[in-house]
C-alpha cells in the first residue's frame, strides 16, 4: 500500500484530496505547514484540518515553517517590490516553500509519495493543466520539477470545481467547507496588503501623469501595477497605468487600452521542468498572468523573448511567463 503525506489547509479543496485517497486506500498521513499570517488569523484554520483529519481517522501533524517561509516567500516578495517590479509569491511558495517543505517532511517519515488539493495533473513527472478551465492551478505549479512530479498526486486534477463542492455534500461534509476561497496571497487578509508594503517598502507620494501632463498624486509606485485601473484616483474617467517614472517618483498612466498592448516579452532564468529543448525556436503557447488565456508565440531561448502572434496586454516586469504544449505544461521564466 502506498503511503502518501498530503498537505491539508483547513479548506474544502484539500480536504476532499484526503477524502479521495483514502477511499483509493492509500496509508496516508495528513500535514498542516504554518507559515504564519500578518494580522496572525491563522488558528482557525489550523484547527479545522486538525478536525478533517481526526473525522476520516488520518493522523495529523503541524510543522512551523515561518522561517522558511519568510525566509524565501517574504524575502523574495521584498526584493520584487523594491525593484518597481510586481512579484508573484504563489508561483515562489509553492514550489520553493510549500512542495520542498512536503518532500522534506515525507523523506524524514519515510514517505515515497506526496499530495496536494490543486486541481492540476501530473505523469510521469510531467505538470499538465487540470481538467477544470476555470481553476487549473498548473500556471503556480509551473516551477516545480521533474523530481517532485515523479512522487507527487493531484487527486482534484480530473474534477470542476463543482464537482468537488457536490461530492463534499453527498458525503455529508457541509461542515467543512469554507464559505470564501483563499487569497491569491494567503498571508494577506482582507486590508493588510497595504500596510506591509508600508512597513518594508519606502513610500513617498508623486505625481500621476497623462500626455506629459500631471493629474493627480499617487500614494507610492509599489502600490500599483501595469494595466491597474483601480485605485488611481482622477476625474477624468477610466485610466490605466502604463509605466513607472521611476527616477522622478512618477506613475505614468493612459487612457488608451491599445498602450498597453506588446508583442514582444523579454525575460530571464527561464525554468524547464523536464529537460531543456535542443532548439533555440520553440513554438508554445503562453500567457503572462494566472487565468489569462493562453497565446501562441516564438518562444526565442538564446534571445530570450518570446513574440506573440497577437499582442497581449499589460506586460508586467517580474511576473511569469507561463509555456505550454497543448495541455502540458512546460515551465517557466520572470518577465524583465
Amino acid at each position: 500500500m502506498k503511503k502518501v503525506l498530503v498537505g491539508i489547509s483547513g479548506g474544502i479543496d484539500s480536504f476532499m484530496s484526503l477524502f479521495l485517497l483514502k477511499q483509493q486506500g492509500y496509508n496516508l498521513t495528513a500535514v498542516t505547514f504554518v507559515f504564519g499570517t500578518y494580522e496572525k488569523k491563522e488558528n482557525a484554520n489550523i484547527t479545522l484540518a486538525k478536525k478533517q483529519a481526526e473525522f476520516l481517522s488520518i493522523p495529523h501533524i503541524v510543522v512551523n515553517a515561518e522561517k522558511e517561509f519568510e525566509n524565501i516567500v517574504l524575502n523574495y516578495y521584498i526584493n520584487e517590490l523594491k525593484k518597481n517590479n510586481t512579484p508573484n509569491p504563489c508561483v515562489i511558495c509553492n514550489a520553493l516553500c510549500k512542495f520542498d517543505l512536503l518532500k522534506k517532511t515525507a523523506d524524514n517519515l519515510g514517505i515515497n509519495f506526496i499530495a496536494t488539493g490543486h486541481y492540476a495533473k501530473t505523469s510521469n513527472g510531467r505538470l499538465y493543466k487540470g481538467k477544470d478551465p476555470l481553476k487549473d492551478q498548473s500556471y503556480f505549479l509551473s516551477f516545480l520539477s521533474q523530481d517532485i512530479l515523479q512522487r507527487t498526486l493531484f487527486p482534484l486534477g480530473d474534477f470542476f470545481k463543482k464537482e468537488v463542492k457536490e461530492l463534499a455534500l453527498q458525503n455529508g461534509f457541509s461542515e467543512f467547507k469554507k464559505t470564501t476561497e483563499s487569497q491569491d496571497f494567503c498571508y494577506f487578509g482582507d486590508n493588510s496588503k497595504e500596510g506591509f508594503i508600508k512597513q518594508y517598502i519606502p513610500l513617498s507620494k508623486g505625481n500621476i501623469i497623462l500626455d506629459n501632463k500631471v493629474i493627480g498624486t499617487h500614494s507610492g509606485l509599489a502600490n500599483y501595477t501595469i494595466g491597474q485601473r483601480k485605485g488611481i484616483k482622477t476625474h477624468l474617467g477610466p485610466i490605466y497605468v502604463s509605466g513607472f517614472d521611476i527616477e522622478n517618483n512618477n506613475l505614468i498612466v493612459t487612457k488608451n487600452k491599445n498602450q498597453l498592448l506588446k508583442r514582444i516579452v523579454n525575460f530571464q532564468n527561464i525554468h524547464f521542468i523536464s529537460k531543456k529543448p535542443k532548439l533555440n525556436l520553440l513554438l508554445v503557447k503562453a500567457n503572462i498572468r494566472y487565468k489569462d488565456k493562453l497565446s501562441f508565440g516564438i518562444l526565442n531561448l538564446k534571445k530570450q523573448y518570446i513574440w506573440f502572434f497577437k499582442p497581449t496586454k499589460s506586460v508586467t516586469k517580474g511576473q511569469f511567463l507561463v509555456l505550454y504544449k497543448n495541455k502540458q505544461c512546460l515551465g517557466n521564466a520572470q518577465i524583465i
